[in-house]
C-alpha cells in the first residue's frame, strides 16, 4: 500500500508543499479509497469541495489546469447534486465529528443516455471520499 501512495504524483504535491511551508501550517490527513476503473478513467467528473464553518463555499474541478468542454451544459446540474449530496451525507457527519473546516472530494457520475445503459447514473452519491483539515 505504501508503494501505491508514494506513487501518487498528488500526494507527492501535497508532501512538497507541506515540506516547504512546514508540517504545523499545512496539515496532513491521508485517505484511502477504492479504486475504481470507470471513475478514474473519467477525470473530469472529479471535484474538490472547500467547506468553511459548515458551509461549502467553493466548488472546483479536481484537475483544474484542465479544462472539459462537455461539462459546461451540465454545471448546474453538477452543482445541484453536489449541494444536496453535501446537505444530505457529508454536513451532518463533519458537524458531529467537531470538524468546521475541511475539503471534500467527489465524483459525479454521468447522466444515462437510451442508447447506453451501462453508463453510471448521474448524482453525485456514485463515489465519494473526502479528507480532513485541522480547524
Amino acid at each position: 500500500a505504501l508503494e501505491v501512495v508514494l506513487a501518487s504524483d498528488a500526494i507527492r504535491a501535497d508532501l512538497q508543499r507541506a515540506l516547504m511551508l512546514g508540517f504545523e501550517q499545512f496539515p496532513q490527513s491521508i485517505v484511502l479509497r477504492y479504486f475504481e476503473p470507470k471513475v478514474a478513467a473519467s477525470p473530469q467528473r472529479h471535484f474538490r469541495c472547500f467547506v468553511y464553518d459548515n458551509a461549502l463555499t467553493c466548488i472546483s474541478q479536481r484537475h483544474c489546469a484542465c479544462y472539459f468542454a462537455e461539462l459546461i451544459g451540465d454545471l448546474a446540474e453538477i452543482q445541484r447534486h453536489i449541494v444536496a449530496f453535501f446537505w444530505t451525507h457529508v454536513q451532518n457527519r463533519m458537524r458531529q465529528a467537531h470538524r468546521e473546516h475541511y475539503v471534500f472530494d467527489i465524483f459525479v457520475g454521468y447522466k444515462p443516455e437510451p442508447d447506453k445503459p451501462d453508463q453510471a447514473k448521474s448524482g453525485a452519491s456514485a463515489s465519494v471520499a473526502g479528507s480532513v483539515m485541522t480547524n
